[in-house]
């Protein structure tokens, strides 16, 4: 193949341009891999975030298969289909031990480049061989994507204390809060309550497996909680809407010694350090 590929360069949410640049070389711990499909969060999209650090490739959730691989790779093959993560942590150090993962002081030092929104990325050793996934011959690349975002979801509700039978509401029926609806009864949920100002996506929440709906723009949204929940409101909240007036509304739906979690507010804890993926509160 040619030493160059097309990207995707980022410089602002309105200015992406499809350029030229050198496929990456590898090492000896390396692939390389051809993206097929790559997904792209909503922190990508975060302007005031992204342009000073423009031009960049951005991508993260990606699916290829290996075009290269070097000398040291034992565990993978060219033509081999994966998933990969974009930061993977050592694995040993105390934050590690503790499943603290996003808070390893090595989290970022190892990492895909340039990105996944182009042809061909690197691999580092490190994500391959702790974080890679070979994809099946039943799921497409594009459902492969999912591993990541969808994988947030999972980490989100290890660390919440969902009881048999809990009522679970979801504040925002979006990609993420799909992945939340879907997942919880397998934690224990009992009724899931999907919110969302459209009703589209209420009734997609239905066929995902939410048991009931509130659309705040047409119902009391406590009111109806507590008449589908007998006369409580929700065991759990989980709010996946970004947006503080949504927090402080989510706050308010917890029932006494219930579980908020805010699965899209990265804040920061005493420590000064992003918390590992979701914010929690007791109530």
């Amino acid at each position: 193949m040619t030493r160059m590929m097309k990207a995707a360069v980022y410089y602002d949410n309105s200015d992406i341009r499809i350029e030229e640049m050198p496929i990456p070389e590898i090492g000896p711990d390396d692939v390389l891999l051809k993206t097929i499909a790559s997904g792209l969060c909503g922190g990508e999209t975060m302007e005031w975030y992204h342009k000073p650090r423009a031009p960049k490739v951005m991508g993260h959730e990606p699916a290829g298969y290996i075009v290269e691989k070097g000398a040291n790779v034992k565990d993978f093959e060219i033509g081999d289909k994966i998933f990969v993560n974009h930061y993977v942590s050592c694995g040993t150090c105390h934050y590690c031990r503790r499943g603290r993962y996003t808070l390893c002081e090595s989290f970022k030092d190892s990492k895909l480049f340039p990105g996944t929104m182009c042809e061909y990325f690197r691999i580092p050793g490190r994500n391959l061989t702790r974080d890679s996934i070979m994809i099946p011959e039943n799921v497409s690349f594009a459902e492969a994507t999912l591993c990541e975002p969808w994988g947030c979801v999972v980490g989100g509700l290890k660390v919440t204390e969902i009881l048999p039978g809990d009522t679970v509401a979801v504040i925002g029926a979006g990609f993420m809060g799909m992945g939340f609806i879907h997942m919880a009864p397998l934690f224990g949920a009992g009724k899931v309550v999907a919110m969302d100002f459209s009703d589209w996506r209420l009734n997609k929440a239905l066929e995902m497996g939410a048991t009931h709906t509130i659309n705040p723009k047409k119902e009391n949204v406590e009111e109806k909680l507590r008449d589908l929940n007998d006369g409580r409101l929700a065991d759990v909240v989980i709010v996946t809407v970004p947006l503080v007036s949504v927090y402080a509304q989510g706050h308010a739906l917890v029932e006494k010694g219930g579980f908020y979690i805010s699965a899209l507010l990265r804040c920061r804890n005493l420590c000064g350090r992003s918390t590992p993926s979701n914010s929690i509160l007791r109530k």
